[in-house]
């Protein structure tokens, strides 16, 4: 997982714009969910 804390120190930005990020973080995190098993099959797989 991304340590948000650790980014914030290697990248000076304003204030505003870290929340801006972070903020477009969330969005991506909620249009692009990460399956519930983290194992992606190959496509060959899918088909057995």
């Amino acid at each position: 997982m991304i340590n948000i804390a650790e980014i914030s120190q290697d990248i000076d930005l304003p204030e505003e714009a870290q929340i801006l990020l972070l903020d477009f973080i969330q969005l991506l995190k909620k249009r692009y969910p990460q399956p519930e098993n983290h194992q992606q099959k190959s496509i060959y797989e899918k088909f057995d």
